[in-house]
C-alpha cells in the first residue's frame, strides 16, 4: 500500500513571536499542522492496511514538508546571505539549520510521532498476527529543496522521520512505483517560477537530478517579497505593536503579513488587508505599511537575481515581467518618492506577488510526461498547487487503461478569496492518496487482481 501526501509547510514560527515587557506573546503565530491531524490519519492509514490486506505501508512526503524559505531568520542583522543568487551552502547552511531547528522547536510533538512511527520500520495490521514493512519516503520540493544540499540538513530530516542517513545521499527528486504503477513528484517542475530547468514548466522527467539544485526565481518571491514584509513591519513597528494608541491596528497588521502565506490568489495581499482590517478608513494602518511595502519593492527591482531571472523568463511579445524589465532598466525607482503613490504600491506589489503560472494547464502538462508511455505507469501524483483535484486525463488505448493525474492539495490552513470577490473565509485542507498492489484491496469486485486507487480530501473549520 502506498500513500501519497505533501504540503505541510511546517515553519519556523518562534522567530515570527512577538511579546511584551512580561514575556507575553501578543500575536497568534502558530499556522502548522496540529500534531493530532497527524496521529488520527497515521492510525487511520494502519486500519485500512489490515482491512485491504497490505503487503507493504510506504508514505511518500511529496515536498514543501518543511518550509525553509519562510522565516524571519533569514533577514537578521541585515544579514545579505541567501539560498539563492552567488551564495552557496557553506554561507546559507547554517542559517538554514537554525531554522529547521526552530521548525522542530515549534512541532515536537508531530516530530515525535514522525520519529516514532518511522523507526519502527515495522506496523503491526489490526486483526492479523503480522507485521508489515513500514517506511517514510521523502521527495523534496520548492520550500525544502536545500536539504539535498547540505549533509547536516539531510541527516536532521532523516533522523525526525526515522530514516537511515546512507553517506550524504540525497533523496531522490521523483519517485517511480512500479509496483502500483505510480510517478511522484513535487509538481513544482512544472511551475517556471519555482523550477529553475532549462525549460521549465514541460514535465517532471526526465530531469537531470542538478536542475533541482538551482535556485528560481520563486525562491526570491517568497524569501524576499512575502516573508519580508512581515519582517519589515515588524522592524518598523514593534514598539508600536507593544504599547501605544494604536496597538491594536499594529498587531492585526503584523498578523495578516504572516498569514499571507496562505492566502490565494497570492496576487491579493492589498486586497486581503483591507478586507480584514478596513485600512482605507484608517489612513494611518496605510502609512504604517506604505514604507514597508516601498522598501521590499526596492530591493526586488536592485536585484542582480531578480534581474537575470526575468531575461531568462523573457518571452515575444509584451508582459507582466517586460513593465518590470523597463523599470529596471530606465531606474525609474531609484528614490522613494518616486514609488510613493498608493496606486503605483498597489500595482507593483500585485504585479510581483501576482507572479504564477497558469495552473489550469497543469493536467496539460502532466498529460505530456514520458512515463506515461511505459505501460507499467498509469498515475501520475504532485502537489505544489494547494489545490486538490482528481484529472480523468485519458483511457490509454495501446493497454486500455484509464490515466490519471491526481494534485495532494495542501494540509495548510487555506484563506481564499470568496465568490462575493470582496472577503476572504478560511478553512483547514487535508488530502492524500493511496494506491494498492495487485495483491492488496481485495475487496474490489472484479475477480481479476489489477491496481486500484482511493483519493481523499476534505476541508474542515471549527467556528469560535
Amino acid at each position: 500500500m502506498l500513500v501519497v501526501m505533501s504540503d505541510f509547510h511546517f515553519q519556523d514560527t518562534v522567530s515570527d513571536i512577538v511579546k511584551d515587557g512580561k514575556g507575553n506573546s501578543l500575536i497568534p503565530v502558530d499556522r502548522n499542522v496540529s500534531a493530532e491531524a497527524f496521529r488520527i490519519v497515521f492510525d487511520h492509514l494502519i486500519q485500512i492496511a489490515g482491512r485491504n490486506h497490505a503487503q507493504e505501508l510506504k508514505i511518500v512526503l511529496a515536498g514543501d514538508v518543511f518550509d525553509l524559505h519562510r522565516s524571519q531568520q533569514w533577514f537578521k542583522n541585515n544579514n545579505p546571505v541567501r539560498p539563492y543568487g552567488r551564495y552557496g551552502p557553506a554561507d546559507w547552511g547554517p542559517i538554514a539549520q537554525g531554522i529547521l531547528n526552530d521548525i522542530i522547536r515549534s512541532n515536537i510533538e508531530t516530530f515525535t510521532i514522525f520519529q516514532t512511527f518511522g523507526s519502527q520500520q515495522t506496523v503491526k495490521l489490526p486483526g492479523h498476527d503480522k507485521e508489515i514493512p513500514f517506511q517514510f519516503e521523502y521527495i523534496p520540493g520548492n520550500h525544502d529543496r536545500i536539504i539535498n544540499l547540505y549533509p547536516p540538513l539531510l541527516d536532521a530530516v532523516c533522523n525526525l522521520l526515522g530514516m537511515q542517513f546512507q553517506n550524504n545521499m540525497p533523496f531522490q527528486n521523483v519517485g517511480l512505483f512500479e509496483k502500483y504503477g505510480a510517478f511522484v513528484c513535487h509538481g513544482h517542475e512544472y511551475d517556471r517560477y519555482n523550477f529553475a530547468g532549462a525549460s521549465p514548466g514541460n514535465q517532471a522527467s526526465p530531469t537531470p537530478s542538478s536542475v533541482y539544485n538551482d535556485a528560481p526565481i520563486g525562491d526570491y518571491m517568497t524569501i524576499d517579497i512575502a516573508t519580508r514584509m512581515a519582517y519589515e513591519y515588524r522592524e518598523q513597528n514593534e514598539s508600536k505593536m507593544i504599547d501605544g494608541p494604536d496597538a491594536g491596528m499594529h498587531r492585526a497588521a503584523y498578523q495578516k503579513l504572516l498569514e499571507f502565506d496562505d492566502v490565494r490568489p497570492q496576487s491579493e495581499l492589498i486586497a486581503f488587508m483591507e478586507a480584514e482590517i478596513g485600512w482605507q478608513a484608517e489612513n494611518k494602518l496605510w502609512e504604517s505599511i506604505r514604507p514597508v511595502l516601498v522598501k521590499v519593492i526596492q530591493q526586488a527591482l536592485e536585484s542582480e537575481f531578480m534581474a537575470d531571472w526575468l531575461n531568462r523568463l523573457n518571452k515575444p511579445g509584451l508582459d507582466w515581467q517586460d513593465l518590470i524589465r523597463f523599470s529596471l532598466e530606465r531606474k525609474l525607482w531609484s528614490s522613494m518618492t518616486a514609488i510613493s503613490s498608493e496606486e503605483l504600491i498597489r500595482f507593483l506589489i500585485k504585479l510581483f506577488s501576482g507572479m504564477k503560472w497558469d495552473e489550469a494547464k497543469l493536467w496539460e502538462r502532466v498529460s505530456h510526461e514520458p512515463i506515461l508511455k511505459n505501460k507499467a505507469y498509469r498515475y501520475v501524483v504532485a502537489g505544489h498547487t494547494h489545490n486538490p483535484a482528481v484529472e480523468f486525463l485519458c483511457h490509454r488505448q495501446s493497454d486500455r487503461r484509464d490515466i490519471f493525474f491526481f494534485d495532494t492539495g495542501t494540509w495548510r490552513q487555506q484563506i481564499r478569496k470568496c465568490r462575493d470577490n470582496r472577503t476572504f473565509a478560511r478553512a483547514k485542507a487535508l488530502t492524500y492518496v493511496i494506491f494498492y498492489g495487485p495483491n492488496e484491496d481485495p475487496s474490489r469486485t472484479s475477480k481479476t487482481k489489477g491496481y486500484s486507487f482511493d483519493y481523499w480530501s476534505g476541508f474542515t473549520k471549527k467556528e469560535v
